[in-house]
């Protein structure tokens, strides 16, 4: 890594928190602020060297040629956007945090939790939309990945590409596309369990593993807050934690399009029948974070 790079990754910004927990949401806040580069789920600068892994990958993972490498494809990003400081969200990191935190020891990490009724529904929503094709891939998204894959790095990726090209009558031939964190083995668990189980493990191991990582830290290096907390006031709060300067574009933007409503809005227009699949793989996380109990009495796995 260049020397001149180092200097845009001092103190990074890191967000964890799982699918459909607010990550883009507190990302978007702040990202008003002009001194962040707001980084947006570089998958495969994560993955380098590790392409044959799952999504959870451990310091030991880490050689000092593929730590180099993310560092400076980050750092690299702040510099090209003009910015002085790191802001990142990919919500496979949340079940990473340990190689995150090997790769860049000088982050700090707001970590988004959601009720897990709510998340599951609303990633099992997107999933449908988003696992196949690529209309519904947010624009820029398909060349910032194209731009993080290397020739060498293609055969790795060539069968979900396929995969999410096939057209959804034909689907059950090559096999669910995975979204989301690639938990281990997560082909084999679309194979033999409900999606909606699927989404729950992926929510259950983001919120566990980043809770354990970053309680273990300290306040000076980790915030953790609930979606359905967040507030004028904790936004005041994450700006504090992060030492920026007061801004009133971050404050703006939450009075302008943060709805405390709609993060229960999945789970109280959803199919009964949904929420019961879903009570058994939540129910135990979600009592441990104090949720309310489930809206609908569980039923066995």
């Amino acid at each position: 890594m260049h020397e001149e790079l180092k200097r845009y990754l001092h103190r990074p910004i890191i967000i964890l928190g799982a699918p459909r927990s607010g990550t883009t949401f507190i990302g978007k806040v702040l990202a008003q602020h002009p001194d962040l580069a707001y980084v947006v789920e570089p998958r495969l600068i994560w993955k380098d060297g590790n392409d044959l892994r799952s999504d959870l990958l451990r310091p030991e993972h880490l050689t000092p040629a593929i730590r180099s490498r993310i560092r400076s494809s980050l750092a690299q990003r702040v510099h090209n956007a003009n910015r002085s400081r790191l802001l990142e969200k990919t919500p496979s990191n949340s079940i990473r945090p340990g190689f995150v935190d090997a790769v860049l020891p000088d982050a700090i990490y707001i970590h988004i939790i959601r009720n897990g009724y709510d998340a599951v529904l609303s990633s099992d929503k997107l999933w449908d939309k988003s696992g196949h094709g690529v209309t519904n891939v947010a624009v820029g998204h398909t060349r910032r990945r194209l731009k993080e894959l290397s020739w060498l790095r293609m055969p790795f990726y060539a069968p979900e590409y396929l995969r999410r090209m096939t057209p959804k009558p034909l689907k059950k031939l090559v096999g669910e596309n995975p979204w989301g964190p690639r938990l281990p083995g997560i082909h084999q668990m679309l194979r033999e369990m409900d999606r909606l189980q699927v989404a729950c493990l992926q929510w259950k191991w983001c919120v566990e593993l980043s809770c354990a990582f970053g309680r273990s830290l300290g306040p000076d290096r980790y915030y953790e807050v609930r979606l359905e907390d967040l507030s004028e006031e904790k936004t005041r709060e994450i700006i504090a934690f992060c030492d920026l300067s007061p801004n009133d574009a971050m404050e703006q933007f939450i009075r302008e399009h943060y709805d405390a409503e709609r993060a229960g809005q999945h789970r109280s227009s959803v199919d009964p029948e949904a929420i019961r699949k879903v009570a058994p793989w939540v129910e135990p996380t979600n009592q441990w974070l104090g949720y309310p109990p489930a809206p609908t009495p569980s039923i066995p796995v």
